[in-house]
Parts: C-alpha cells; structure tokens; sequence
C-alpha cells in the first residue's frame, strides 16, 4: 500500500496545483474537508449517490468562478482526499483482505484513469464517478463481478408487489430466513467490473461477500435488484441462467418487482437478441430483486472454498 499512497500524494499535489493555478483561494473558499464532512453526514440505509443540498451549491459557485473542468479536478481532488484516508476508514470496518486487496487495485485504476482524457466523467450527474466515489469513501466495496453498498435494506412493500404468494412466501423467508429487513448488504453493477462477469467470477464474489458476512454478523444477507433474474431471461439468454441459478441453488428468494416496459436497466444494451425481441414486442424486461440470507449464502459458498479459494487470492493480487 506504500506505494499506492504515493501514487496518490503526487496525483493529489498535481491536481492541487492546476486547482490554485486557476484560482488561488479556491480550496480555501471551498474546503475539501467541508466536503467529506458533509458526505459522511449521511447514516440512513443505501443511496450511495447521496448528494446533500450544500454540496450542490459548493458545486453551482465552483463552475461560477471558474469552470466544469476545475469542478472536476476539485472532485479529482475529493476522491484522492477520501483515498488517503483509507488506512483510518477500513479500520473501522470490519473488511477481509479479500476486499482490502480489490480497494487497493481499483484506487490504482481511479488514477490511472484520473491520468487520461475523461472530461465530464468527475461529476455529481454521472452514476460511475459516484460508484467510484462511493469506493473512495468506503460506502461501497468491491467485490469482483459488482460493487457492495455496506448499508442498505430490503423495502418492505417488496411483499406486495405480486400478489398473495409473494406476500406469504416472502413474509415467512423475512421471518425465518432473512430475519428481517436491514442491514443488507446491497449489490450494484459497475461497468469496470465487467470482465469478472461470469459465473466463476461471480462464485469469487460471493467467496468474498461470505468473508464480509462471517466478519459482520449484524448484517443479514445481500440483495440485488435486475433484468437478470427474470426467468424469460435463462429462456433467452441461457449463457446467463447462472446468474439467477447460483442464487437459487443456495436457498435465495427471488421477488417480482416491476416492469421494465423502457428497457431503461440495461436488459437490452449487450444483446441484439433481446433487443430484437424487445423491439418485436415479444419480449418485455422485468425487474426482480434477488434476497440471500446470511448463513444460506455462507453455506453455499463452502463448496467452493477449497478449490478456489487460491485461485481468489490470484484474481486479486
């Protein structure tokens, strides 16, 4: 880690100096701390891309004075700034090395990225710079094939959404299985993460997710809301069935949610199949939220311990 944290003072001391360059009391009059303070202000359950009202207009008076492009360097600055406080950050979680290992590559890979050409990509209207964010100030942790939000619940109106067997079904799993609603831990896609989308990549996850729960028993399982568990899509697409079987084969609950009637969550993006379909009117996406209650999640990893727990410590070192 040394040597990540230098890579991140002389990234943060660039950026500074392009910053003051540009105007030289502008970290003054918009601390970077005011920032940080306001962002770990936030203690409710998910939203990852909370933004609170007083950053808004620290965001409006920066592009005032100066321009977008200064805006991104100051959130540049703000994601080095919540990097270099990992060390105190991770302490007061309880992470695995397994995680701490895909903190240290991702930061690797911010800067690096930081380092190229990606005007527009370091503001608050992007969903990416905030997971990224999100990573920097620990509210989600990588895991491989997705990102993890440490704090998020299951809505209850989840059981009203399908009618009576949804409600009686998914009543009896919160109350036996589940055991309760929150914490969860709750699953988001990040485009970065794409090549650890397969299914021994998701086993990986999963390995390290189970890492996670056996250090934080408070939490109750993970969830995950997608296109991918509807069952049309195992019909469709059967290369992906496993992400809807591996769930299920270790005693998750998968739960109706919505129609998708838009296609506005990614069912049709990577598929001209679908998309034909889709356009056809013979296929419309659903969305289904996947629930996996701690110890069943455990459990089911434990077959896989061994024959790929090496290959884990590989895929992240």
């Amino acid at each position: 880690m040394s040597l990540l944290y230098s890579r991140i003072k002389e990234t943060k001391d660039n950026i500074t100096h392009s910053i003051e360059t540009v105007q030289s009391d502008l970290l003054t009059a918009f601390p970077i701390q005011r920032c940080i303070d306001l962002m770990d202000s936030y203690k409710g359950y998910g939203k990852y891309g909370y933004f609170p009202d007083t950053l808004q207009q620290h965001c409006k008076e920066i592009i005032q004075r100066t321009s977008t492009h200064t805006l991104e360097n100051y959130n540049k600055l703000l994601m080095l700034t919540f990097m270099e406080s990992f060390g105190v950050r991770s302490s007061q979680r309880s992470l695995p090395a397994s995680v701490i290992r895909l903190f240290s590559i991702e930061f690797d890979r911010m800067i690096d990225e930081m380092n190229s050409d990606r005007e527009g990509y370091y503001l608050f209207s992007h969903d990416a710079f905030l997971k990224d964010l999100g990573m920097c100030r620990c509210k989600l942790y990588p895991c491989g094939a997705e990102l993890l939000d440490e704090r998020s619940g299951v809505p209850k109106s989840i059981l009203l959404r399908n009618g009576i067997k949804q409600l009686i079904h998914g009543s009896l799993f919160f109350l036996i299985n589940g055991n309760g609603f929150r914490p969860y831990y709750e699953l988001h896609m990040h485009a970065p993460f794409r090549q650890a989308f397969t299914d021994v990549g998701w086993i990986r996850s999963y390995l390290r997710i189970a890492d996670l729960l056996q250090l934080n028993p408070h939490v109750k399982g993970i969830s995950c809301t997608s296109w991918w568990y509807d069952p049309q899509v195992s019909v469709i697409s059967p290369r992906l069935s496993y992400l809807r079987q591996q769930p299920l084969e270790g005693r998750a609950k998968i739960f109706y949610v919505a129609l998708d009637a838009e296609a506005a969550y990614g069912a049709i993006e990577k598929s001209e199949k679908r998309r034909a379909l889709y356009e056809a009117g013979k296929y419309v996406p659903k969305l289904y939220m996947m629930v996996w209650a701690r110890d069943d999640l455990i459990n089911w990893t434990k077959q896989f311990r061994v024959a790929l727990n090496d290959s884990v410590q590989m895929n992240d070192g």
